[in-house]
């Protein structure tokens, strides 16, 4: 059974990074602001937007997101291997930063979801 947790160590952050990397592509490795050093900065302002879920050590899935401004969150990235998809556990995931980032002391009124060529505003609540 897999479980949902926080990046909180920048050993966890690279291993999930090198996850997304391999899943969304390896070009993202150098382009701001998706580069490893940028989500490093992240991690240190506020590693609960960084959520990953993990089965016996191996990440499956990961949604990375990051302040744009005071009120709005941007997910940068969103991945899931292969094999694990449709299952819910990036939903799950996805859920779970949205619960964790969405309470009346966050500040947060509008969730951004991006992809390359493509963006959607999403209102919280």
């Amino acid at each position: 059974m897999y479980q949902i947790s926080f990046a909180e160590r920048e050993a966890q952050l690279r291993q999930v990074l090198d996850f997304c990397y391999g899943i969304l592509g390896e070009h993202l490795r150098e382009a701001a602001p998706y580069r490893q050093e940028d989500w490093i900065e992240r991690m240190e302002e506020d590693n609960k937007l960084l959520v990953y879920a993990y089965e016996d050590g191996e990440v499956i899935s990961a949604v990375l997101g990051r302040r744009e401004s005071g009120e709005s969150l941007v997910c940068g990235f969103a991945a899931c291997k292969a094999s694990r998809r449709r299952q819910g556990i990036t939903k799950r995931s996805m859920l779970y930063l949205r619960m964790r980032q969405s309470g009346q002391d966050s500040g947060i009124s509008r969730w951004v979801l991006t992809r390359t060529g493509f963006m959607k505003i999403a209102n919280i609540m």
